[in-house]
């Protein structure tokens, strides 16, 4: 007797429902313009998207928690993204917190 088994697809999907997080260097600034603009991307993507600097916590779910983060050129921030998404929330979000202000 011979047992068939059906070919499982648990870890891929397992894998679009985990968060991506990770953590890097900011090279610009995240003032209001650029947390509009997370937050925008969070909307278009379907994501949510949280940042995390030290002690403090912000979320796309308000520019003004985003703004109290108080990211400057040099700092290192703990993104975590989970949504629908994810790719393009995660490479806006590079580009946006890596724009050079001079």
């Amino acid at each position: 007797m011979s047992i068939k088994y059906k070919k499982s697809n648990r870890k891929r999907e397992r894998a679009r429902k985990d968060p991506v997080s990770f953590v890097m260097i900011t090279k610009g600034i995240l003032g209001f313009r650029e947390s509009a603009r997370l937050v925008k991307l969070a909307a278009e993507s379907g994501c949510t998207i949280r940042l995390t600097a030290g002690d403090k916590v912000g979320s796309t779910d308000s520019v003004l928690s985003l703004t109290a983060l108080g990211l400057g050129a040099g700092n290192s921030v703990f993104l975590s993204i989970d949504g629908r998404d994810k790719i393009t929330a995660l490479s806006g979000c590079a580009r946006i917190l890596n724009e050079n202000k001079a």
